[in-house]
């Protein structure tokens, strides 16, 4: 049974855990924010043009980019961060007791190694990456995605095959005095 259960949290083609277990560490690492502070990023990745890939090449060979991006995802992974296949071409690696400076590291470094890959059939093949962090960037499950979603669109509609960092919460805004005059 737990064999099972275990199998229901992953990607079948990848190996990776899936949205669902995603969905689980991310509160579990939201949830160690607000007891003891430690911070946490989220890089959402994206494959570049995968339905050039798949339309070029066939789905088996876009399948293998998917795989291997999905081999260095594990690879670069910590023993408490989790890599994840979202869906489709979109990937995730919640990065635990990382703040946005180590985050933005995090993701430059992937960025290179995922560059520099050659995989079989295709070559070269590119990502884009959203960053964002908490407390830097949001301060729950659901603005943490927003925000590293919103990066990462940020860097598809500025080229593709870069990195962009969330926007920093604003402080609170210092309260207006009204003055009669």
């Amino acid at each position: 049974m737990n064999q099972l259960r275990g199998e229901a949290d992953l990607d079948t083609l990848t190996g990776l855990a899936n949205r669902r277990r995603f969905r689980v560490a991310l509160t579990r690492e939201l949830e160690r924010w607000r007891r003891y502070g430690t911070p946490c990023a989220l890089l959402l990745l994206d494959v570049d043009y995968m339905k050039t890939i798949n339309d070029t090449y066939g789905h088996p060979i876009g399948d293998r980019v998917l795989r291997e991006i999905a081999h260095t995802l594990s690879k670069v992974c910590r023993d408490n961060d989790v890599a994840a296949r979202l869906g489709g071409e979109e990937f995730a690696l919640l990065c635990a007791n990382v703040d946005a400076v180590k985050g933005e590291l995090a993701a430059k470094r992937l960025h290179e190694v995922l560059r520099q890959q050659r995989i079989e059939g295709v070559g070269q093949t590119t990502v884009s990456i959203g960053v964002a962090a908490c407390p830097e960037h949001a301060n729950s499950e659901r603005t943490l995605y927003a925000a590293s979603d919103a990066a990462l669109y940020i860097a598809k509609n500025e080229g593709r095959d870069r990195i962009a960092v969330a926007p920093r919460l604003q402080a609170e805004l210092p309260t207006v005095e009204h003055r009669n005059k």
